[in-house]
């Protein structure tokens, strides 16, 4: 195989494992639920506490911080795989003069899409709160639906590997600066 395919394969592994850690937290966010439904689970733990006079009842759930290791290890391995594979392609790709404007312009495509990860969370939340009563993601996650946005996520994680998987079998190497030296030696 050849040294760019190895690092796109990277890359989707990467991709890969980031989707099945957001699988991993939306399948915790639904276990966290579902333990905090008096409804669904009648042996839920109950918080009393009082204000104004009034007695409220919170519930929560007995969910161990430690179902979170999965997820965490996984995006970790999801970071080391993307990150330094598509480091390594932007670096070896460019031409020699362009390979600090390239590793800038992945920084500046990684800061936008953390702005965008921002703007997807907004527009999440003011949609599901206009169709519903509750958001998807509000204060209280006893009320929120956390879980289907992990799942959204994982849905766009998925097709960005997609894309990933058409891009990179239809990438052509260009010609290195030492190929058109040898090139040009032999005319």
């Amino acid at each position: 195989k050849q040294w760019y395919q190895r690092r796109v394969r990277g890359m989707q592994l990467g991709y890969a494992l980031a989707a099945l850690s957001l699988f991993s937290a939306a399948m915790i966010g639904w276990d966290t639920k579902w333990r905090t439904d008096p409804y669904q689970n009648p042996e839920h733990m109950r918080y009393f506490h009082e204000e104004d006079n009034t007695t409220y009842i919170t519930y929560v759930s007995d969910t161990s911080i430690f179902y979170m290791t999965p997820q965490i290890v996984l995006m970790s391995m999801s970071e080391i795989f993307a990150i330094i594979a598509s480091m390594e392609f932007v670096y070896v790709e460019a031409p020699r003069y362009m390979k600090s404007f390239g590793m800038g312009l992945y920084f500046a495509v990684n800061t936008m899409g953390d702005v965008l990860a921002i703007l997807l969370l907004l527009v999440v939340r003011v949609i599901t709160e206009s169709i519903g009563n509750d958001s998807w993601i509000c204060n209280n996650l006893n009320n929120g639906h956390i879980d289907y946005f992990f799942l959204l996520l994982m849905g766009f994680m998925a097709l960005n590997m997609l894309v990933l998987c058409v891009v990179g079998y239809k990438f052509k190497r260009g010609i290195t600066s030492r190929q058109r030296r040898l090139n040009s030696a032999n005319w």
